[in-house]
């Protein structure tokens, strides 16, 4: 069972089903605040929905990113390697001829 937002509740109780504010006779100011704030809180709604899908979509490039550094970091430490065998060999190899 899923619990209905606020807003949800809101226009439940104030509408008819053909979305028309239904207000009592005396309740105006009421159901008009009732109904600024409903569409407020769905309008916020949609932006935190929004920035929740941004920050999702930057973690992901940041993620993507991280995963090239760290391939170019280690494709890098394998050529430090290598040059260092190589020069120890090349030492090593001038060394027998001197």
């Amino acid at each position: 069972m899923t619990t209905k937002t606020v807003e949800e509740r809101i226009r439940e109780h104030y509408t008819a089903q053909s979305g028309e504010w239904l207000v009592e006779k005396g309740k105006v100011k009421e159901a008009k605040l009732l109904k600024e704030a409903c569409i407020k809180l769905e309008r916020q709604g949609r932006e935190l929905a929004k920035l929740h899908e941004e920050k999702r979509n930057k973690h992901w490039e940041n993620y993507d990113k991280q995963r090239e550094l760290e391939k170019r970091e280690k494709t890098i430490t394998e050529r430090e390697q290598r040059f260092e065998e190589r020069k120890v060999s090349f030492i090593q190899y001038f060394e027998k001829w001197a």
